[in-house]
């Protein structure tokens, strides 16, 4: 989402708090350049040196209460906007038309409700685990692979659902997993 609205906002740049798929204690950022990609070298280099000129400078701070209050925060939700991106390339209808049980897990990480909501109101069904964002991802690695897993993976072995969509902490993909293909 970082990149998309990177690149509709023609931002300069953009940044991602995320450990991704790896523990919560290596949270860090990730730089997107106005391309919505990864920051080049060159654009890291002149971050790094702007940071650098800035050493022992104070920083001003705030409470985050106050900065919304001061009209300095923007709060949105993109989901609108996305749906509308994604719509040309991926055809809504026909996934939420589909007869088929959905199990995703998007680990506690960013992805949590994105999928039910870009495939609620049709046939398909769609259920979410760890749901819930949690910035310690529920004391587990939200890398999609065992043992992280194992609750999905469990489920997905009682045969109700006919494919798994397994995320990491900032939503990238994971596995996927089809039951019985001839049923789509």
């Amino acid at each position: 989402m970082s990149s998309f609205e990177v690149v509709q906002r023609k931002a300069a740049a953009g940044i991602v708090i995320t450990a991704s798929h790896n523990p919560w204690t290596d949270n860090g950022f990730k730089v997107k350049s106005p391309t919505g990609a990864a920051a080049g070298p060159e654009m890291l280099a002149d971050i790094e040196a702007r940071i650098a000129a800035g050493e022992g400078k104070a920083i001003k701070t705030r409470p985050f209460a106050d900065a919304v209050a001061a009209g300095l925060v923007e709060l949105y939700d993109s989901f609108d906007a996305y749906r509308q991106f994604i719509s040309p390339n991926l055809d809504l209808d026909r996934l939420r038309a589909a007869d088929v049980d959905l199990l995703v897990d998007p680990l506690f990480g960013s992805g949590a409700t994105w999928i039910p909501r870009l495939l609620a109101g049709g046939r398909i069904r769609v259920t979410e685990l760890h749901s819930e964002r949690n910035p310690y991802f529920g004391g587990i690695n939200p890398e999609p692979i065992p043992p992280n897993v194992d609750e999905a993976l469990r489920t997905i072995a009682k045969g109700r659902y006919d494919l798994a969509l397994l995320l990491d902490g900032d939503a990238g993909p994971g596995r996927s997993r089809r039951r019985n293909a001839a049923r789509s």
